[in-house]
């Protein structure tokens, strides 16, 4: 059993943190929401870093959101330099004044890197036999929107897996954000289907994933992210969870699963890809009602949730999209007013898949 601990609104100057660990018998595994200033960039990165050497959490991927307005200036080219080239996913958010990080981190383990393409980074730890990767800012070399530089960039991404030992078979989560994504989702779905399709994943197990409208500090039309695990030992189960309440992703042309659960015998991790009010036809609900579609998104993750006998207290991180940031508060009535606790939860600005939907949410959960 996995003990999963929780430490909220703590603040240390303008920063703001909320810190979620998972307790397992040999280390840990840490997730820290961290949202400060975007005019204390700077000073406010010394105290994030400051806070891991502290804890003794080795970084193994992130997400950080800077304000859209500071890539006019000298942050654009030095943005993994102001971060001390943390193994993050630079990306921007257009409305925000502050600036939002996820990290993912693990203690109690030694962590590896691996060779990765120039501005992208590799990291794994290894436990019981088990072994978990973490990829994070692949980016195309220029911002071209192109689908065959899209095809091109999973295959890099599948080298580099390659030289591990992995293939993409391995991966069970992916996370891709798009630079003005509504001009392109579709050309992007093509490459990533003729990918799949030639590795013969779309019979296999497909990745669970987020597709999101971001900007990115790479100059670049997406920015690709994953996790993935092997094990040399029998027992390693990773599987696709079709959700009761949509239909699978994959009838209406877009290659991901539902949610995709990892048993690596220690226990259970879930995750539920970026979920939208979509129904069982692959139809938007509730065109431009963001209150409607909150209530119905949740209500899709709470019952893929409760298909693995799971609740929303089994959350250990998620993030929380909003196509307009005066959303975010609507959001947080709802999961206060059905009792769930959105320490766990990111909340950042970004365009959905589709121009009438409002809201998308990504969530994992372990037991």
């Amino acid at each position: 059993m996995v003990e999963i601990r929780k430490s909220y609104n703590n603040e240390e100057g303008h920063v703001r943190i909320d810190h979620i660990s998972e307790e397992h018998a040999s280390h840990s595994v840490h997730y820290l929401n961290i949202v400060f200033p975007a005019k204390e960039i700077k000073t406010s990165k010394r105290t994030l870093l400051r806070l891991i050497r502290k804890e003794g959490i080795s970084v193994l991927t992130g997400f950080i959101f800077i304000p859209e307005n500071l890539k006019a200036g000298a942050h654009r080219q030095s943005a993994q330099d102001i971060f001390d080239d943390l193994p993050l996913n630079y990306l921007s958010a257009n409305e925000s004044k502050e600036v939002s990080v996820q990290i993912i981190g693990v203690k109690g383990t030694p962590v590896g890197l691996f060779d990765t393409v120039q501005g992208a980074y590799g990291r794994y730890f290894e436990i019981n036999h088990v072994r978990h990767y973490f990829f994070s800012n692949y980016s195309n070399s220029n911002n071209a929107v192109n689908s065959e530089k899209v095809y091109n960039l999973f295959c890099r991404l599948q080298d580099d897996l390659t030289k591990q030992g992995v293939t993409f078979r391995n991966v069970a989560r992916t996370w891709i954000f798009l630079d003005d994504i509504l001009a392109w989702y579709n050309d992007f779905n093509s490459a990533r289907s003729r990918f799949y399709e030639e590795f013969e994943l779309l019979t296999d197990v497909i990745p669970s994933s987020t597709g999101i409208g971001v900007g990115n500090y790479s100059a670049s039309s997406l920015v690709i992210s994953g996790y993935g695990v092997s094990s040399d030992h029998p027992g390693l189960d990773i599987k696709v969870v079709p959700s009761p309440l949509q239909c699978p992703a994959t009838d209406y042309s877009s290659s991901f699963s539902r949610a995709v659960e990892v048993n690596d015998g220690n226990s259970r991790r879930l995750f539920v890809s970026g979920t939208a009010s979509i129904d069982q036809e692959g139809i938007t609900l509730h065109n431009e009602d963001i209150e409607s579609q909150i209530v119905h998104t949740m209500r899709v993750v709470e019952a893929i949730l409760e298909t693995r006998k799971l609740s929303w207290k089994s959350m250990v991180r998620a993030i929380a999209y909003f196509t307009d940031t005066a959303y975010i508060d609507i959001f947080l009535e709802y999961c206060k007013n059905n009792m769930i606790d959105t320490g766990p939860v990111l909340v950042v600005n970004g365009t959905i898949c589709r121009d009438d939907l409002l809201f998308e949410i990504e969530v994992d959960a372990i037991a």
